[in-house]
């Protein structure tokens, strides 16, 4: 997800409805201009670029949004803690490890994905939950860490030494200085923006979990922040 709002700068004003960093370092903001000032038109483009040079520049981020954005994004992380700890607490002999790829955090579908399965490899045969049953189950920590008011912190590391903080991740392609966001005991790669704690994700709930050829996909959402009228 990515914050959203407005720039106001020589009499502009122009919507943001994506931002993105890009491999360059430069922040792109991508919108549409709403108004304009009477000597400009939105076609010409360099006229535009040269009344704003030099110029300050207000720039207003919703924060409904980023909050939301934040729920969402930490909620995924929230997430991987609950399965480590229902796998540690109840079922390590089958169920871990499910190695974290890939998270889709926005709120129209946000799941994120494991590679792993759901197929017993217990020598004494002990047969797996039933969906239902699993999603039940981890729920039920991701209720205790809720309540348990984790502080939702985030540390910058080298690289050689975030493979240690983040076990099972694979971390080829990443920069020289990685930036973790930490939830206890659990390190996860991020750079998005994050709640101060888990007691912000009151609500959050996995709704259904599937595999398929390898990949363990836990569905779920956070209730959103609203305005207050």
């Amino acid at each position: 997800p990515s914050d959203i709002g407005k720039i106001r700068v020589s009499g502009c004003h122009y919507d943001v409805n994506f931002v993105q960093n890009n491999p360059n370092g430069i922040i792109e903001h991508y919108g549409n201009f709403k108004e304009i000032n009477d000597t400009l038109v939105v076609d010409d483009l360099e006229a535009l670029q040269s009344a704003c040079i030099n110029e300050v520049a207000e720039l207003e981020v919703d924060g409904i949004t980023r909050m939301n954005s934040a729920k969402s994004h930490s909620g995924g992380h929230l997430i991987d803690a609950a399965v480590v700890r229902y796998g540690v607490k109840e079922c390590s002999y089958y169920l871990l490890p499910w190695i974290p790829k890939k998270g889709y955090h926005f709120s129209d579908g946000a799941n994120v994905e494991y590679e792993g399965k759901m197929e017993s490899s217990d020598p004494d045969n002990r047969s797996l939950p039933k969906e239902s049953e699993l999603v039940s189950a981890i729920n039920s920590h991701l209720n205790d860490l809720v309540n348990e008011n984790i502080a939702c912190d985030i540390i910058t590391v080298k690289k050689e030494d975030a493979s240690v903080y983040c076990e099972g991740f694979d971390m080829e392609g990443y920069p020289d200085v990685v930036r973790l966001v930490q939830i206890g005991n659990i390190y996860i790669p991020c750079g998005g923006t994050h709640v101060a704690n888990t007691s912000e994700l009151v609500g959050i709930c996995i709704s259904k979990i599937k595999c398929k050829k390898g990949i363990v996909k836990v569905s779920y959402s956070v209730p959103p922040t609203k305005i207050v009228e």
